[in-house]
């Protein structure tokens, strides 16, 4: 998802994007701006809970796409080497990691192992189920139009949009502050974040699947587990659940931050399936990150600017 922490860290396999910062400060405006949107999304996310409870073990849909590792390999490399400038490739996998598709983007085209070179002068791309999407998504918990990327002529950079009509697009963490309105990914439920720093810092927690709530403040803990052990202060009993899911604990700028799984002086141990948090707005494409949308990932792999 370092104790000021004013941006958002990748976990260690993913290179530490420095424009994650702006996450913070956006989450931040939402709590103004973009509260209906907000609270349509999170009713988007529990109507998906159950059709996520019903597929999470069916993958019968991808099986025709799966491709052997010596031959992703060799497609990942090709592409890597003959990538243009101004251009980022992305790796589409399903939730087994079978390489499915490539999908490589500049700020005027797309082209795919699966598609045609596709080009437009808008600059920007949708991907989704709906027919007339620039990158057809035609899998399970995927809505017409799950999310767009386009080219910023300033940044000279691709940043991902979230459409807030689906299952969302989650951006792999290893820590973060929390802030207001956040959501956060944990097995198959979600955890949306309230914060109130006027009393003693407390902070409410709600579990969208399990529909049950938390809180405590900073005068009652300076650190909060959840996870499967009985030794958590929250104890979620779910297989898809770690022993210890995240370490939660109030840092020396008085902010509450999130770690994934065990965070103590003596013990750093990453969960099973991670934390993974809501990218309601945009956010900067950079090698290395690793998001999932549905039961998909995408990995972005190498770009050049």
């Amino acid at each position: 998802m370092g104790c000021n922490l004013n941006k958002c860290f990748i976990s260690s396999e993913i290179i530490v994007p420095d424009n994650l910062e702006d996450i913070n400060n956006i989450n931040n405006n939402d709590n103004n701006t973009n509260l209906n949107q907000q609270k349509i999304h999170i009713e988007n996310l529990k109507n998906s809970i159950k059709t996520n409870d019903k597929n999470i073990l069916n993958n019968s849909h991808l099986s025709n796409k799966k491709t052997s590792t010596e031959k992703n390999d060799n497609i990942i490399n090709n592409i890597n080497n003959n990538l243009g400038e101004n251009s980022i490739t992305m790796f589409l996998y399903d939730n087994n990691n079978i390489l499915l598709d490539s999908i490589e983007i500049t700020p005027t085209s797309l082209k795919s192992n699966s598609n045609n070179i596709l080009s437009k002068e808008d600059k920007k791309f949708s991907f989704g189920k709906k027919n007339s999407c620039d990158y057809l998504l035609n899998y399970e918990n995927i809505s017409p139009i799950q999310f767009y990327i386009n080219y910023n002529e300033q940044t000279k950079k691709f940043k991902i949009f979230d459409n807030l009509l689906g299952t969302g697009i989650f951006l792999k963490i290893d820590k973060i502050i929390l802030l207001n309105n956040m959501i956060i990914n944990i097995g198959i439920d979600y955890m949306h974040f309230e914060i109130n720093e006027k009393n003693n810092n407390e902070i409410k927690i709600k579990f969208l699947k399990k529909n049950e709530e938390i809180s405590f403040n900073s005068k009652n803990f300076q650190s909060y587990t959840i996870g499967r052990n009985k030794s958590c202060n929250y104890i979620y009993n779910d297989d898809r659940i770690s022993k210890v899911q995240c370490t939660i604990f109030f840092n020396g700028q008085q902010q509450w931050e999130i770690h994934d799984g065990i965070f103590l002086i003596d013990d750093v141990k990453k969960s099973s399936n991670g934390l993974w948090l809501l990218a309601n707005k945009g956010i900067d494409l950079e090698q290395g990150m690793i998001l999932k949308t549905g039961d998909l990932k995408l990995k972005v792999s190498k770009t050049k600017f």
